[in-house]
Formats: C-alpha cells, structure tokens, sequence
C-alpha cells in the first residue's frame, strides 16, 4: 500500500500485486472555522444584511429544538405502556416472598429462569426504546442491568467478561487479566485458588454475595431503629409490618441480562448462557430480557427444547415503527399551525424512503432535520414563516424587508403568485398592475396570503381528525387510510376532492342511526374544544346544532316519539285504534270502529285488484329483478351490457350509468329496481324520522368537508412556509454509486487533486490509473465490446507511459553511472597524490623541478587513459542495453496483458460489462451515459 505522500502517483499505482491504494494527504487541511451563524451566508447575491441572516440562523434552531422536544416526549409516550409492562414483570419475579416462587421450586427439579420477550417489529431504531426501559429499570439501585448486542458477543469468554462488566460497573482490561477473588470465596465452599480469570462466573457470584450482606447489614440497622420507636396501636404495628416487607422485597439485587438483537446472535452462545445460568439461578437472581424482531416461531424453531424448558416466558408488544411515523405526522405537521411545513416532493420522499427502504424513524427525523435547515439556509423569506400572522409582529418584519426581498417573493413564490395573478387579473387588472410595481400593496397582500394559509390550517386541523372519526364507522379496511397516507394525498390534491373521501360521504348514507349521531357529536366537542376554529366555522356548527336538535325528537332506533293515538302506518295497512274511553261513549265508538273495518276493506280489495294488473303487466322486469352482483342489462337497442360489478374509471358502474337514463331521484341515485306508483306511495309513509334526514346529514358532512379539506396550493405566498425543494434531500440521504463511480473512472482528479491528471474528456492519458483508462476507452464503445480492440488501445496508451518511465530510468541510471565514474577517478589521484608525498624531503626541491617538467605529459596521458575507458565502458554499455531492451519487450507484453485484464475484472464487478455467447471474444456494454 501507499503510505508516503512524497511517492509519485503514477508509479504508486504501477503494482500488480496491490488491490487498494491509501493515499495519505500531504498536509493537513485547515477546516474553515464557522462563524457564529454556523454557516448561513447571505443570500440574494450577498446583499442581505446580518440582521435577516441572524433572524433566519435563530428562527432555524428555535424551530427544530420545538420539533425535537415535541417528537421525544411523544415517542417517550407511545413507549410508555410498554415500558411500564416490562418494568411490572422485572419487579414481580424472584421475591423471595411470593407465593408463585414458591410453588414453581416446588413442584419443579429445576428452578426457571424468568424470560421477557419483547417483540419490536422490524425496526432499526430499537436501541432508543430499549434504552428507555433501561432507564427504567435502573430507577430502583437494586436492579442491575448488561445489554448485549451481537456484535461484542463473539464467543462465551468475551459475553461473560461483558456481563461480568456490566453488572458490577467495573471496567477489566487486558492488564487486569487475572483478578483477585479471596474476598468472595471467603465462605465459599468450593475450593478454588485465589486468582480466577475475567470470565469466570464465580466472580459475579462472589460479588452478589457481597451485595447481599452489604444489604442484609443495612436491614437490620433499619430494622433496629423502628423497634427503638414507641408502637402507639396494633393497626400502625400491622401497617409497619407491611412495610417492612416491602422494604425487605425492594430490597432484593436482580440482575438483568437485555439481549437486543435475538436473531443475529450466535445460536450455540445463547444455548451456553441458558444452561451456564440456570445452574447459578438458586444462587443468581437472574432475569432475562430478549429483543426479538420477527415472531414467536422463530424462537422457538432457534433454541432447542432442552434450553426452552428452562425458560418463564412472557411475552411483550412494542410500537410499530409505522404507528410511530402516524403520531409523529398529525402532531407536527398537522397540529401546529404556524410552524414548518413539508411540501408534496420532500414528504413523498421521506416517505417513501420510511416505506421502502429502511423503516428508520430516526432516519425520518433526520430527513426533517435537515428540511429545516435547508428551508432557512436557502429562502430570504423564510424570515416571515413560525409567525402568527395576525400578530403585530409580522407588521415589523415586513416594514423591514427590502426592495431585494419584494423582487425575491415574486421568483421564490413564482408558482403561487402566478396563479393568484392569472386569477384576479380579469375581475381587478388595477390590483394586479398594483402587484407588480407598487411594494406596500404587495407587502399588504403577502400578509393576507400568510392569513389565509393560518386559517386554512385552523380549518384542516379540525377537519382532518373529523375525517378520521368518521372512518372509525365503517368495520372493512377499504373504507380505512393511515394518518401518513391521508396527508399525503392532502398535499397532491384537494382531499374533499379524492375518490376516498367522495366514497366515505356517500357510504355515510348507510350508517345506522346511532353510529351517525355518535359521530356528529363528536364533531361538535373537537370544535368546541378548538378556540381558533370556532368563529371559522361558525355557520356550520349553526346547521348541525339544528340537526342535533332534531335527533331529540327521536328515539334510540330513530323514530319519531308521537302520541299513544298516532300509530305509524306500514305498507297500507291501517292498526286498529284501542282506546280507553268512558263508559257513556262505548257504542258510538264502536259503530265507528266497524265503518273504518268496512272502508278499509274496500281499499285492500281495490289495492289487490291494482296490483294484480301490475303483476300481469310488468312479469318480465320481475324476471330481472335479481341481486345487485347478477343484475342483467339491456339497453333501447336490446344488446346486452355487462355486469354491474365493472367498474368505470371515474368510480361509476356501468349498471348506474345506463339506469341513469331511465330512473333517478332527485339527489342523482339511482335506485336498485324499478318502483311501481304503490310501492313509491308506501316508501313516502315509511320514510319517517331519520330517514327524512338522511339527505340533510350527507349535505352537511359533504358541506363541511368541502370547507376543512382543501389543498395548500390554492393559497398564494405557500412557499415561504413550505419546503418544496426535494433534490437536495435525495443528494443528502439517497445513495448515488453509478453518479460517484462515473467521476472517479472519468474525473479522477476530482478525489486525488493530483497535477499529472486533466480535466479533459476526450484526452485519455497515459498518466490515468489503468482502470481510468479501460473506462475511457469503454465510454467510446458501442453495445458489443471486442476485446482484443479493446486490448490493443489499451497497450498503446500503456507503452507510451512505460517509454516515459524507461527513458527517466535510464537517464536516471547514466546520471548515476557518470557520478561513479568521477568518483573512481577521484579516488586514483588520491592514491598517487598519497604515494607522493611518501617521498623523502632532502628530494623536494628536485621534486619540484621534475614534477613541473613532468606535468604536461602525466596530463596528456591521464587523458588517453580516460577517453581508452570510456570507449571501452560505451561498447560494454550498448552490449548490454540491446539484451536489456529485449527481455524488457517481453515482459512488458506481459505485463500490459495483467494490467489489462485486472482493470476488466475491476469494471465487470462495478457492472459496466458482462460476457455474451453471442461472441467468445466479446462483451456485452450494460451501462449508457453519465448519469
């Protein structure tokens, strides 16, 4: 690997022998220090001053600390009642003064083990809630709890040291190896000698021990005082008894053992711990907690049943992470009325990453975090949002803006403000001239937007929960939609308008009496209950006290309480009248009673006889009359149609669409069968007490709707308090390898910030990484890649590169050859210098003489002798050059050859190619473009 900076990265990657290259930086790189506004520039080409800046960097922390306190205490909440559960099972087992311990030691050879399962779905944020119910259980000091997780538990001796760890809070590092126990094995019975290693279980038996006389010491000092006290009657010393005990179970050290992750430990370990524990559980109060995400059976198919019996099972229920989502949804986004909004582009896709992908409640929170923060870092605007728009404090802030800011509400607010334009320009074309040059009516109208989207979600707060209440009345889960997926289709469109809302109104025509009283009533409690939404939606709350006011003349079942003389008359057929009268008028009233016998009489027979001809006359459309599911059509031609059941694509049947024509009541419903005059006759005189207001209801619940469920974008200026940018989220938090491989192959300089490597495309250099190379040359190929073409220019481009390097290593070498060589000759005429001045000094002065005589011809043939050696080194150099120049040759095909195939294996396993049969010496190009 390449650990030194100094090394060349071209020759760093020459090796054939390396899989990954580190290169280390240079130097380190300063981090720009942020400033106080950590990091919120000024926006608007620099041109907005720190005043906005800091209202912006405040208003994004005073925000997002609101929505995280808010998503804590409300998933601490959800979490509540099944943390207390589990806290409720860890309190109740292994008191030594209940009777259930006792009978189980009874009657079994074998003491349990008291097991909790808890299952938590699939969720990847568990070790939030687990952490809440440690918390929990450490509230009382006598519960010792050790989570384990799969990941530190690789074996028995290193689980043990964790719990051992945990349990006594005491930290054994390696120098600790061996640790010293003689106070522990004091009274203990087995002989072991002093030192035992860090695993042992014996430590934490010698350390509860301890706990346990520690504690026992504690009780009778307690116990000592409240005898010193005076008992005044028997009723306080029972009480006092009472106590004691309690204290005394209290008092009892548990030790706790979480196992977070059940389905990724190792099988064989959690059959260790099992047996290793039930041996210690006379001795050990052992309690285990196991986190499971998939299901019973999984349990019980992983653990064997020699391991099984020796657990007490209970079993516990987490929070789905989708219910948390739900309640995490309406109390953010929905209850908050003048706080941060998701528009319909960054809600779909948190949301469909939370569906999809990992079904992360945190991740979901992150995914908002960061909406915030990129809502106030990038809008000018979004100084006016979390404010309440009738409050004087907008007229400030307003007042404030600059000319800058107006110009930015017209392009930020582009779609909106195109919209509400388009929409008052035939009916105001002065209003809108006046919009677009003059800045107080346009500040003026920018207040009434933020007015209008303050009401809008008053209303839709109260008109959401009303729509929740009302599919609470239907049993079929078709009838049913979650909290995230109603507000999703609230931010599409118009909800009044989608097809799910339309079917609920239309099947509330057939709820029963008491279910649609139950329901109407409680529309009225959430107004009531909701101060800002009563004066909004005061002429409906009018209209249905009206209705309310008409349910008190009807009984239990919806009918009318009338007189005991009033009899409800059913299908023609009249009751006699039985009143008690006085003795005087008994025969009048009788005479009466035989005159109404006989009229009435006289009409059945006239009723029958009419009936009888409609019988005669209409027996083929009886014939027809069948259920709804295997109804028959016929049209004027007499074709025959389809069944009823096949729906049309704007939620109409075809059976509907056809009897339309024929029959229909006034509110467009088409009925089930043709009626005849008598059968119409008798419905009107059925057709009392609720069901003369079913219509009046149906308009009501549709009035109010249509009022409550409207969408966001009908309001002008929305985008200075909804987020609707997604792309930033989806760079942020969605993985992008085909985008970051491509500029890695393509770009290398983009990552190694080298200088030997350009920024041009179409030039492939030679400098490139082999694999740069390959990946050039393939963007240029087409479907099918040959690839000894392939090949070939991949050689070429190499050679050049090794030509370079061969003729730097020789220049190189010569460089080096040529400094030997003076040193050598360096070294000789030291030597004769040193044999010269071993002569005797009487000789000097004729030295002298002769060496100046001398000099010119020892010159002259140190000279021949240097240009004899160096003939002589060149002819010796060229020899051996031409048979270097050939083994290089071969060993540099070869070498080209393993560079080559090596940089294909690396782009077929980044999935760039594939092989074919269509072609041996071919491939397959599996990827097109950039993107």
């Amino acid at each position: 690997m390449v650990l030194n900076s100094s090394i060349n990265i071209s020759e760093a990657y020459d090796s054939l022998s390396e899989a990954c290259f580190i290169l280390w930086p240079s130097e380190k790189k300063k981090h720009n220090e942020f400033t106080k506004n950590d990091g919120f520039q000024p926006l608007m080409d620099k041109t907005e001053t720190q005043n906005f800046i800091n209202q912006r960097h405040n208003k994004y922390f005073k925000i997002w600390n609101k929505i995280k306190t808010k998503i804590d205490q409300l998933i601490f909440e959800l979490n509540l009642s099944a943390t207390n559960e589990i806290f409720n099972f860890v309190q109740s087992k292994l008191n030594n003064n209940t009777k259930e311990d006792l009978i189980n030691n009874s009657q079994l050879p074998f003491k349990e083990i008291p097991t909790g399962l808890i299952f938590s779905g699939i969720n990847p944020d568990h070790k939030r809630i687990y952490k809440q119910i440690v918390t929990k259980i450490k509230s009382i000091p006598t519960n010792h709890v050790a989570v384990l997780e799969s990941k530190d538990c690789i074996n028995l001796k290193n689980t043990m040291k964790i719990i051992i760890e945990q349990l006594m809070e005491k930290s054994m590092t390696e120098d600790n190896e061996i640790i010293d126990t003689t106070e522990f094995y004091k009274k203990s019975k087995v002989k072991k000698s002093n030192k035992a290693p860090n695993y042992d279980p014996y430590i934490l038996l010698g350390w509860y021990k301890h706990l346990k006389e520690a504690s026992s010491y504690n009780k009778t000092e307690i116990n000592a005082e409240s005898n010193s006290t005076t008992i005044k009657t028997d009723t306080k010393n029972e009480d006092k008894n009472d106590n004691i005990s309690s204290n005394f179970n209290s008092g009892n050290h548990k030790l706790i053992l979480l196992i977070e992750d059940f389905e990724c430990f190792d099988v064989l370990l959690l059959q260790d711990l099992i047996s290793i524990f039930s041996g210690y559980s006379e001795e050990l109060p052992i309690i285990l907690l196991i986190g499971i995400a998939t299901s019973l059976e999984t349990f019980h198919q992983s653990l064997p049943i020699s391991s099984l019996s020796l657990l007490q099972i209970e079993k516990f229920k987490l929070l789905q992470s989708y219910e948390c989502i739900n309640e995490i949804i309406e109390k953010t986004f929905i209850d908050d009325v003048d706080d941060f909004k998701l528009g319909i582009k960054p809600y779909q896709y948190l949301l469909d990453n939370f569906n999809f992908l990992n079904l992360s409640v945190d991740s979901f929170i992150r995914g908002i975090k960061f909406s915030v923060m990129y809502h106030f870092y990038s809008n000018p605007l979004s100084v006016l949002s979390s404010i309440d728009p009738t409050s004087p404090e907008i007229d400030i802030i307003l007042k404030s803006l600059t000319k800058r800011h107006l110009d930015e509400a017209k392009v930020l607010t582009f779609g909106s403000f195109k919209n509400y334009v388009n929409s008052i320009k035939s009916k105001s074309p002065q209003l809108v001239y006046k919009l677009l040059t003059d800045d107080e009516t346009l500040k003026s109208s920018i207040k009434e937007g933020l007015i209008g989207l303050h009401n809008y979600h008053i209303k839709f707060r109260i008109g959401f929960k009303c729509l929740l209440e009302l599919q609470k009345l239907f049993q079929s889960p078709l009838f049913k939609k979650s909290k995230r997926a109603l507000y999703l289709i609230s931010l599409q469109e118009s909800l009044f308008d989608s097809s799910h809302v339309q079917l609920l109104i239309k099947r509330s025509k057939m709820i029963a009496y008491p279910s649609i009283k139950a329901f109407l009533e409680k529309v009225r409690i959430l107004n009531n209950e909701d101060e800002q939404a009563k004066p909004l939606l005061k002429k409906h709350m009018e209209v249905l006290d009206g209705i309310l006011k008409n349910f008190e003349k009807l009984d239990e079942q919806g009918n009318e309480i009338k007189d005991e003389k009033k009899q409800i008359k059913r299908r023609g057929k009249n009751i006699k009248e039985n009143l008690k009268q006085e003795d005087d008028n008994n025969e009048i009233n009788d005479k009466k009673d035989l005159e109404s016998k006989d009229a009435n009489k006289e009409e059945m027979e006239k009723i029958e006889v009419k009936t009888h001809e409609n019988d005669e006359n209409n027996k083929k459309d009886e014939k027809n009359e069948k259920n709804e599911d295997e109804m028959v059509i016929i049209n004027k031609n007499g074709k025959r149609l389809l069944n009823k059941n096949i729906d049309l694509p704007n939620n109409k049947s075809i059976y509907n669409e056809v009897l339309n024509n024929y029959f229909s009541d006034n509110n467009g419903l088409v009925g089930s069968q043709r009626e005849t005059k008598i059968s119409k006759r008798l419905r009107a005189e059925e057709l009392q007490g609720y069901d003369t207001m079913i219509n009046d209801i149906n308009q009501f619940i549709s009035n109010y709707f249509r009022e409550t469920l409207k969408c966001y974008k009908e309001f002008p200026y929305y985008e200075i308090i909804y987020y609707t940018e997604s792309s930033k989220l989806k760079k942020s938090f969605s993985a992008q390898p085909r985008s970051v491989i491509h500029t890695a192959l393509n770009y290398p300089k983009h990552y190694l910030n080298c200088q030997c490597c350009s920024e041009n495309d179409h030039i492939i250099e030679s400098s490139l990484h082999d694999t740069c190379i390959a990946y050039k040359l393939y963007l240029e190929c087409g479907k099918l890649i040959n690839l000894y073409d392939w090949f070939v220019a991949f050689g070429n481009i190499i050679k050049d590169k090794m030509n370079r390097t061969e003729q730097k290593e020789k220049e190189l070498n010569k460089k080096l050859k040529m400094k030997k060589k003076e040193q050598d000759k360096k070294q000789k005429r030291e030597k004769k210098k040193n044999e010269a001045i071993g002569i005797d000094d009487n000789d000097i002065i004729d030295l002298d003489t002769d060496n100046e005589i001398s000099k010119g011809d020892s010159s002259n043939n140190n000279d021949d002798d240097d240009e004899n050696e160096s003939l002589s080194d060149n002819g010796n150099e060229s020899n051996e050059d031409s048979d270097e120049n050939e083994d290089e040759n071969e060993f540099n095909e070869k070498e080209i050859q393993a560079r080559f195939i090596r940089a294909i294996s690396e782009l077929q396993y980044f999935g760039f190619i594939k092989s074919t049969n269509r072609k041996v010496d071919h491939v397959i190009k599996l990827t097109w473009g950039s993107d």
